[in-house]
């Protein structure tokens, strides 16, 4: 009996050993499945790095693996069940990583994608003065190019600008065609697209409305807010006099009002120049004032702030209002709640660098990216320049006053370029106002 339960023991310790053999080689001696991420190496990393991400969990069929850095997807170039080798795809930009393995997803640690290349091309105007549409966006004519905006209208996106000199709204369209859909000549008139009338206009922002395109547009030397929607142009908000009055829209005054920015709720948001305010437009046709007193610099809450000609605005997804002060050279923040900060920016000057270490020369417009970034016209230096949700600043494309494409620092050149904005792909336009051209910039 002690011979057959001996001879049991033993049986089941080599059945033991032998499941503990076989998890070792299933597991690599991990017995947690589980799908995880722990670290990355490198952390950062280039357009065509390649990087290692660890974890567990990750199989040994690449068919099951996916990668993705911002929805770009990476190629993967080696796998075990502990690790992932990937090549950073372009324009893959600054975020967290994410994995699907056999359709289970997982986000992990934040990746800092680097600029490796930036170059400037030019996509509309032949750089000679006028107003001629065309077939060919580089056959076009404009006449100081202020503004322009990347919106949806019918499900197709299209590049809209103001065309300052000409006292028109144009579109370059998904084939590159250039048309005119708003203004004729110098003057104030409401009516059909083609026979309205602007003064100057400087800026234009976009919204949908149940799939009705509705586009706002600073007509600054009327000194009011006009509305263009289904070929037709009405005055918005301003009764055409230059002033401040805030109330109804019909009886409101601005003085020279730009840069326009728009939230969920339908709420436009207007530079008034001359006023040196921040005024907000409800849906309603209520006009208000959301920041700035007098003339000057001073940081604080709502209505004691004071900012110096501010000229573009931009809003970000918590309703965080940025504006380019243009001769304070600073870059403010307004809080929901009405603080208003300095975000960028000290003296005049030209210099990289974080939060008020950084320098601009008559900053202009500013627009923002799904990543948040801040990108903004540094019209008086010449460039463009691009900050981080923690406000570090940097020069993204530009050197000195010209016209030239190629490499953004080195050979690019742009003449008091004016406003811009990005698309979905994080590419930058630029409305180069003495060159009447549009540019684009391509970060890798």
């Amino acid at each position: 009996m002690k011979k057959e339960i001996k001879k049991l023991a033993s049986m089941a310790i080599i059945l033991l050993l032998l499941l503990g053999c076989s998890n070792d080689d299933n597991t690599g001696g991990n017995s947690d499945q589980s799908l995880k991420i722990t670290s990355l190496s490198p952390d950062n990393g280039g357009k065509g790095d390649v990087i290692k991400i660890m974890g567990n969990g990750f199989g040994t069929d690449e068919a099951l693996v996916k990668v993705f850095f911002n929805d770009k997807e990476a190629l993967v170039s080696n796998l075990t069940n502990t690790e992932i080798e990937v090549a950073i795809p372009p324009k893959a930009f600054t975020g967290p990583v994410k994995i699907t393995v056999n359709g289970e997803e997982l986000e992990g640690p934040e990746f800092t994608y680097n600029i490796t290349s930036t170059v400037v091309t030019t996509i509309a105007g032949s750089g000679i003065a006028g107003d001629e549409d065309a077939q060919n966006p580089l056959q076009a004519k404009f006449k100081a190019p202020y503004d322009i905006i990347y919106a949806e209208v019918n499900q197709n996106k299209h590049f809209y600008l103001v065309d300052l000199a000409n006292h028109k709204i144009k579109r370059i369209g998904t084939a590159g065609i250039v048309t005119t859909i708003g203004g004729s000549t110098m003057g104030y008139m409401n009516g059909q697209y083609n026979q309205a009338k602007f003064y100057e206009p400087r800026n234009i922002v976009s919204v949908q409305d149940n799939g009705t395109s509705i586009f706002y547009i600073s007509d600054t030397k009327n000194h009011v807010i006009r509305k263009l929607t289904g070929g037709e142009v009405t005055t918005y908000a301003g009764n055409g006099t230059a002033g401040f009055a805030d109330g109804d829209a019909t009886t409101a005054q601005f003085n020279e009002p730009q840069g326009l920015t728009i939230d969920d709720n339908g709420n436009l948001y207007v530079c008034d120049g001359e006023n040196h305010k921040i005024r907000k437009i409800s849906p309603s046709g209520q006009v208000t004032t959301v920041a700035g007193s007098t003339q000057g610099f001073f940081d604080g809450v709502a209505l004691s702030a004071q900012f110096n000609f501010p000229m573009g605005i931009a809003i970000d997804p918590e309703k965080n209002l940025f504006v380019a002060d243009g001769f304070n050279n600073k870059i403010r923040k307004i809080t929901p709640n009405g603080v208003v900060s300095t975000f960028a920016g000290s003296d005049q000057g030209d210099q990289d660098g974080i939060g008020n270490q950084a320098k601009f020369y008559s900053p202009f417009a500013i627009t923002i990216d799904k990543w948040n970034h801040l990108y903004v016209s540094d019209i008086d230096n010449h460039k463009i320049k691009k900050i981080t949700p923690a406000g570090h600043v940097t020069t993204l494309a530009g050197s000195t006053e010209g016209d030239s494409n190629g490499e953004g620092l080195l050979e690019a050149k742009f003449a008091f370029p004016r406003g811009l904005c990005v698309d979905e792909l994080g590419d930058i336009y630029v409305a180069d106002i003495v060159n009447n051209k549009i540019k684009k910039i391509v970060q890798e």
